[in-house]
């Protein structure tokens, strides 16, 4: 993938991987507990409080690009998402192929600091990101650990492709599997701390629960507004 169309104004780039919305596709397993329609809401307002989030990252000096997950959305996600990103398609079969070919393919455009983050997580806030690029300024990676055993942040200053290959996606072992790689290639690394990624109905109870001073919280509020499905 090569990006013809776009100029570095800065030397920091954040990528955040999202898909549509859509009833009966958006957080499967959590919908197997609170149906279909909830969980794609509640995809939704995570994912508007991160890009919300992402947003105020900008204004330091940070571009921003959405990875959406099928080129038939490209169209309805650029509606919904507005004009503040820049928008491609994810390539690959897995996970980590995806994330592989979205690192590459903005490291080549010439950014220096690149960290790429999911929608799953509402604890996310533009101070992580900006903590997240600020280790970057002492360290080669940074990675945020998930409760899961995976991780929901990665950045990097050069592209090290083994990350990405023999990991076993959506398991537990995601981020021991990761760190292990960073240490047989002895680089330095920074790891935030610890949040909760939401992919069930018990991560959504332990979150609700561990967060109770975010009464403000879209999410939380959307979360409370259906709290009869936990």
């Amino acid at each position: 993938m090569i990006f013809l169309d776009l100029t570095v104004k800065n030397d920091k780039a954040l990528i955040v991987f999202a898909r549509l919305p859509v009833e009966g596709k958006a957080k499967t397993r959590l919908a197997k507990d609170i149906g279909d329609k909830n969980a794609a809401s509640f995809y939704r307002v995570c994912a508007e409080h991160l890009f919300s989030e992402v947003r105020e990252t900008k204004k330091p000096g940070v571009d921003l690009f959405l990875f959406y997950s099928n080129r038939v959305e490209a169209d309805r996600i650029k509606e919904w998402v507005g004009d503040d990103f820049s928008f491609y398609a994810q390539i690959g079969d897995d996970l980590g192929i995806r994330m592989l070919n979205a690192f590459d393919s903005v490291f080549k455009i010439g950014y220096e600091k690149i960290i790429i983050v999911g929608t799953d997580v509402p604890e996310m806030n533009s101070g992580l990101l900006e903590e997240a690029f600020s280790e970057l300024d002492k360290n080669d990676f940074v990675i945020g650990q998930s409760t899961d055993g995976g991780y929901y942040l990665l950045g990097m200053k050069f592209l090290t492709e083994d990350i990405f290959k023999g990991i076993n996606w959506g398991t537990a072992t995601v981020f021991n599997s990761t760190i292990n790689m960073l240490d047989r290639k002895k680089v330095r690394y920074s790891i935030l701390k610890k949040l909760i990624d939401i992919d069930t109905k018990q991560d959504l109870v332990q979150w609700l629960t561990e967060t109770n001073k975010l009464p403000d919280h879209s999410v939380r509020m959307f979360v409370e507004s259906i709290s009869e499905f936990l």
